[in-house]
């Protein structure tokens, strides 16, 4: 898609950890690169060396889709038309051909407003989601009953017992299901709007309280459009008091957080650069990942800390030489390669856990009361892996384990022994609620309209829309839908529109 040309420099980066050529794309690259070259060395056209570049891009391109992919469907030229699948571009790539799927793709790149948006519907909408002037209003607390907030999104962190067609032993969530014997914990789920990759998605929805299914579908906020300040968690707890800190083990420039976190109110950031790897393929250990994160807690332990991070080590590639031991016995029609996979990804998964009880067992001894919340950014890739699914068996994923691939385990814990409601799933973007309403703090304005739009919807993706118990749907009801619009004028008008609904509706 075009949008992924934005990505191709964290491409290149993860490339290592997946790529191994056969000797058929060892050639085939050669031959690319002798055309890039030739390009390059022909003195007697006078060209710049942007365009011999974007020449010999475009002679690849098509010398490679002649080759291997449909350029223009047969259907769509016998039939003169294009089938619009907006929520599910491969569906449009396969109908239709590489050109026009990508030219279909370009025209979706722009942000563009909700039909009719102006002030009147900005107001229509906030009166349909139930939003007043009382609630734009400042908390004011006092500094000794703000609760630390300690965030972990966990690199696939998803529950494996979701995939009904296969047996695991043991319990892979035996650790983390045993503190809940203390009292301190719940539990919930989160739904992601990614799989196998692309955490900047689910991020960017937890952090600034909005949703990614308003973007064009297959973009990246991070990469396309985040370049001006935006209203996000760090920012509100910046404003009421909280040293506020951003933590990921991967370079600064991965997705353009050095750039991007400075734009959503994290005045610390702490990448790679400070993080030591310790040999754990090419990532820092969950083990050292949670000996930093409480490090970093200490730089400021007197004030309250509001920590938004990120682990790595539970990337893919799940290679059975990424670990020593083979702890897991699967069961299941699955090829051995199949099981090996899974068998790393649950190793990976045990790690996330006992890193999970380590940062716990520090804060239960911290005077402050302190919230630990630990939910994951995607499933791995293979869950997509139909064979893993009773409904799916048949090579065709049906929408309901479509479903369990996006739904992630949410863990709560707080260090004061309070019971916390569990919860069924709601979207990424909604999970703002929950923290504020566990915390005892009051809602921000746009963790305030997701609340209310729970009542119908408890959050949706680009291709996934939940009712409001957190099941999916495949038809969504029309009152559910105009609050689905409601929230897509207001999102606007706060990203790109003229703010109507602080400026001035509320005011």
């Amino acid at each position: 898609m075009p949008f992924d040309l934005f990505a191709a420099k964290e491409g290149l980066d993860m490339a290592p950890e997946y790529f191994q050529m056969s000797n058929k794309y060892i050639t085939l690259l050669i031959i690319f690169v002798l055309i890039i070259l030739a390009s390059l060395l022909i003195k007697k056209i006078k060209l710049s060396i942007r365009a011999r570049f974007i020449s010999s891009l475009l002679i690849i391109i098509i010398s490679f889709s002649a080759s291997y992919l449909t350029f223009i469907s047969d259907d769509s030229l016998e039939n003169k038309h294009f089938i619009v699948k907006v929520w599910t571009p491969v569906v449009e790539y396969s109908e239709n051909g590489l050109l026009n799927g990508f030219v279909m793709n370009i025209k979706r790149m722009k942000y563009e407003p909700p039909e009719d948006y102006d002030y009147e519907s900005v107001v229509s909408a906030a009166k349909l989601l139930n939003i007043s002037k009382e609630d734009n209003n400042v908390q004011e607390i006092p500094d000794e009953e703000k609760p630390n907030i300690i965030i972990i999104m966990a690199e696939s962190f998803w529950d494996v017992a979701q995939c009904d067609n296969i047996d695991v032993y043991p319990d892979p969530m035996a650790k983390i299901k045993k503190l809940s014997q203390e009292g301190y914990f719940t539990t919930g789920n989160a739904l992601s709007n990614a799989l196998g990759g692309g955490t900047i998605n689910p991020e960017y929805e937890f952090l600034t309280g909005k949703s990614c299914a308003f973007y064009p579908v297959g973009s990246f906020p991070f990469q396309q459009y985040l370049n001006d300040h935006q209203w996000a968690l760090p920012y509100y707890f910046s404003e009421i008091g909280y040293s506020v800190k951003g933590m990921h083990p991967n370079t600064g420039k991965f997705w353009r957080r050095n750039a991007v976190y400075p734009l959503l109110g994290f005045n610390n950031c702490f990448f790679n650069e400070e993080i030591t790897a310790d040999g754990v393929s090419s990532f820092s250990s969950d083990t050292n990942f949670g000996d930093y994160l409480i490090k970093i807690f200490e730089k400021e332990p007197d004030k309250p800390n509001f920590i938004f991070s990120i682990t790595l080590e539970n990337h893919g590639p799940y290679s059975e030489e990424k670990y020593s031991e083979d702890t897991y016995s699967i069961g299941g029609d699955l090829s051995s390669e199949s099981k090996s996979e899974i068998n790393t990804f649950l190793t990976g998964v045990d790690h996330t856990s006992e890193m999970f009880l380590k940062i716990t067992a520090y804060f239960k001894d911290v005077k402050r009361p302190t919230y630990v919340y630990m939910f994951g950014d995607h499933a791995p890739g293979f869950a997509a892996n139909t064979s893993l699914y009773t409904n799916s068996s048949d090579g065709t994923l049906s929408y309901e384990d479509n479903f369990r691939i996006h739904n992630l385990p949410v863990i709560c814990w707080n260090n004061k022994g309070e019971m916390m409601e569990s919860f069924d799933t709601v979207s990424m973007f909604d999970l703002q609620t929950m923290i504020f309403n566990n915390a005892g703090l009051k809602l921000p304005i746009y963790s305030k309209i997701n609340e209310n739009a729970m009542k119908y919807t408890r959050g949706f993706t680009w291709d996934i829309t939940l009712d409001e118990n957190g099941d999916p749907i495949k038809k969504i009801p029309d009152k559910t839908q105009d609050i689905i619009d409601a929230m897509e004028i207001l999102q606007y008008d706060d990203l790109y529109g003229e703010k109507y609904l602080t400026e001035k509706y509320l005011k």
